[in-house]
């Protein structure tokens, strides 16, 4: 790959073993960036830290619950010891716990939604702080979904509570921008469509699935036009907006769905 926008820089990626976490610590680190992925799995973990190794990328991995304060600090110290500095950081992870009605929803799965797609985001924002400070600078990107905008459901109706949790999100990107931009640290988020993850892969098979598909036409084609999206092109989205080529972006939320109407089939 002839860029090499992350040559000298270092990066952390949360919930990076697969689909578009795993895709842009590939993109980073092809771009010269030195790649820190983490997940919960230590198995998992090794298997993509093997796989980005046979690109030829410089990657360190380490098992991290990132909605566990002491596993976040530890990812962030891993980081540190390994590599002296911290650049960037994109907050990849995220979880489903409820499928179904929101009124279904119960406490234990809200806390649970909550407790990851949101609070420890914003955690780790504040912990990454004295990091960036230190290189008077960085960058941070969260990851939540175009779904979010959207209030009737056909392919997401029974991850309401995922999609809420993720609206909550963009609006922590959006309400700390400006303070961190005045420390030189700017965040962005990117909400993705409907993407070849293996998140995506168990509704595929779904009613919900099958009637949007019958409506939009959307395949596993290579019409750019009815298709779903790949973690590569999320990667591509992503490592745009961690780069200085995106050094007066801020606050900002780029929705890379293919410009489909999610829902509108009611």
């Amino acid at each position: 790959m002839p860029l090499e926008r992350f040559a000298g820089k270092v990066a952390i990626l949360t919930g990076s073993t697969s689909g578009i976490g795993l895709a842009s610590a590939k993109r980073l680190g092809l771009e010269g960036c030195k790649v820190i992925v983490s997940s919960r799995k230590e198995v998992n973990v090794q298997a993509a830290v093997k796989t980005l190794k046979d690109e030829g990328i410089e990657v360190a991995g380490i098992a991290s619950d990132q909605a566990v304060m002491a596993d976040r600090k530890k990812l962030i110290k891993f980081a540190l010891d390994k590599y002296g500095q911290l650049d960037c950081v994109f907050l990849s992870a995220g979880s489903s716990p409820h499928n179904g009605s929101l009124l279904d929803v119960t406490e234990k799965e809200f806390h649970n939604a909550f407790a990851l797609n949101v609070k420890a985001n914003f955690q780790f924002i504040q912990e990454c702080l004295p990091a960036f400070d230190s290189k008077k600078g960085g960058s941070i990107l969260t990851n939540a979904t175009a779904a979010a905008y959207e209030s009737v459901q056909i392919v997401t109706k029974n991850i309401l509570l995922y999609c809420v949790s993720k609206l909550c999100l963009i609006s922590v990107t959006q309400h700390v921008a400006r303070d961190l931009f005045n420390r030189n640290i700017r965040i962005n988020c990117v909400a993705p469509g409907l993407i070849k993850t293996p998140f995506l892969q168990g509704g595929l098979g779904s009613g919900h699935f099958k009637k949007y598909a019958d409506i939009t036409g959307i395949k596993l084609g290579v019409d750019a036009a009815s298709r779903l999206g790949e973690p590569e092109e999320i990667a591509s989205v992503a490592a745009f907006l961690l780069s200085s080529d995106a050094s007066y972006i801020n606050g900002q939320i780029l929705i890379a769905g293919g410009g489909f109407p999610l829902l509108r089939a009611f």
